[in-house]
């Protein structure tokens, strides 16, 4: 018989209780070394696997014979060309050679076989010698719902997700994690990041390697409303290279923040890229070098606020620094240039004949225009040094930068950016912990009611950037069945709880 659907799952299924999760572990036999992950999925195409409401712990991988070699893959969870959907689950201290927590491998790059999709997981120290500590796919589809990677480390390539076939990742925070890398990898065409919180992310090998403290992007790759912050090591927080589409925003609506670095130069670097990069945000990122973009290729970069971002000296640009080698340079129009320290663009002198730079139409912190030695020595606004640029006409007053100056007809359709993860233990008798994965925004609300719906107490109003937040029961709050519920003004998701002095 075809089209079976096999279902693995605790009684979180049938009550919701999510006690249920912590309580059902599936821990690997490590004693066969072929065979060494907890679960092991190999299925026909017509047949899938859900897993629901588990604990997958201490895995170490199975051998896969693979393209030329044989791979030790999915420490956690490890899947054949299969379709496999996890959903409120964890994945903790598994390791392989690649995919240290789950992976999803297929032979052949034109088929629809393997496919990942995981919802509302946690992935919690994980770790790959070599590819993707949390999760890799290879020729398979990877789909990421409101996931959480913590504390996973790579050797080689990311240390979050790594994903080598059409994968989607959306309202996934992305914490602590470590590779050449750090957070993610996608090196596929056709993928989208969206709503996803990178905090805290690096490159242990920053030393020695060149990588990216979050993001590595190539091909055909939209990334969109997502926050970059708190870099861990002395690396880039965003490297995309060869998106080929002109007109298309395919660096959207993000926020990149407090990135340091010392000796190297650049926040974000684009390689060989078309396109647009519009509607961000920069602020904070400082380097000894300078720049919080580098540029290569033809890109249109508007409607961006660059402020307080700094670096030393004159031998680097506080925004921008180009190398692009006598390409066609982007334009650079309606953006805010504020508070930047030092001269807001360097271009490399080595460049022979060097093209000139369009930077009109730009707000520069001050009605009249940037100063430049030459071309406008009486500006108040941020500094420019170089020659062969075009500043005139500058904007007297800021642009909306906000995506409130956008058509909203323009732009993708999205979900609300945060979940409900979990709210354990449940029942609890004085501390309530509830995992929140994605991002929210300022009319976020967590309340706690009680069964005839009145409100008891609050527990959060404001922004919240995924993570754990933690309830210490009142003590006049009286035992019996409570109703938590989190809201904004789209969305609202409700949880009962038990409360048992």
């Amino acid at each position: 018989m075809l089209n079976h659907s096999v279902v693995l799952a605790s009684g979180y299924l049938f009550d919701g209780d999510t006690s249920h999760i912590t309580s059902t572990i599936i821990e690997a036999e490590t004693t066969d070394l072929d065979s060494s992950s907890c679960i092991i999925v190999s299925l026909p195409t017509t047949d899938s696997l859900t897993v629901i409401g588990l604990v997958i712990r201490g895995g170490r991988g199975t051998t896969w014979h693979g393209p030329s070699d044989d791979w030790v893959a999915g420490g956690g969870i490890f899947a054949d060309a299969s379709r496999v959907c996890i959903e409120y689950s964890r994945v903790v201290d598994c390791r392989a050679q690649r995919g240290g927590g789950i992976a999803n491998l297929s032979l052949d790059p034109d088929s629809a076989e393997g496919s990942l999709r995981l919802q509302s997981c946690k992935v919690q120290n994980c770790y790959a010698e070599l590819y993707g500590g949390g999760v890799f796919t290879f020729q398979s589809s990877a789909d990421l719902q409101f996931c959480t990677m913590a504390a996973c480390t790579s050797q080689q390539s990311a240390g979050g997700v790594h994903t080598g076939g059409f994968a989607t990742m959306n309202s996934c925070t992305l914490r602590q994690c470590g590779g050449i890398w750090g957070g993610a990898m996608l090196e596929s065409h056709n993928s989208i990041v969206e709503n996803c919180l990178f905090e805290e992310n690096g490159n242990p090998q920053s030393s020695q390697f060149f990588g990216s403290c979050n993001l590595l992007v190539a091909g055909n790759v939209i990334t969109r409303h997502c926050i970059f912050r708190n870099n861990t090591t002395n690396d880039a927080a965003v490297v995309i290279h060869d998106f080929p589409r002109f007109g298309i925003p395919f660096f959207f609506g993000n926020v990149i923040e407090f990135h340091t670095m010392t000796d190297r130069i650049g926040a974000v670097y684009l390689w060989n890229c078309q396109g647009e990069f519009s509607y961000n945000v920069m602020n904070g990122c400082y380097a000894q070098r300078g720049a919080s973009i580098v540029p290569s290729g033809s890109v249109f970069f508007h409607h961006n606020a660059f402020w307080g971002n700094g670096q030393d000296g004159n031998d680097g640009g506080s925004v921008f620094c180009f190398n692009n080698q006598g390409l066609t340079p982007g334009r650079i129009d309606s953006n805010m240039f504020e508070g930047n320290i030092g001269t807001v663009f360097y271009r490399d002198n080595s460049i022979p004949n060097p093209p000139t730079l369009n930077a009109r139409n730009n707000w520069w912190g001050d009605a009249s225009g940037p100063y430049h030695p030459v071309l406008n020595p009486d500006g108040q606004g941020d500094t420019i040094l170089i020659t062969g640029v075009e500043i005139e006409p500058w904007l007297t007053e800021p642009p909306d930068t906000t995506l409130s100056g956008v058509d909203p007809r323009s732009l993708p359709q999205l979900g609300s950016t945060w979940k409900l993860l979990s709210v354990y233990p449940n029942p609890f008798n004085s501390t309530l912990r509830i995992e929140l994965a994605g991002f929210t925004g300022m009319d976020f609300n967590l309340s706690l009611y009680d069964i005839l719906g009145r409100k008891q107490t609050e527990l959060h109003s404001g922004r919240l950037f995924g993570g754990t937040l933690t309830f210490e029961a009142p003590v006049a709050l009286a035992s019996g069945i409570y109703f938590l519920r989190a809201s904004d003004a789209t969305t609202a998701e409700t949880r009962k709880v038990v409360f048992m002095k």
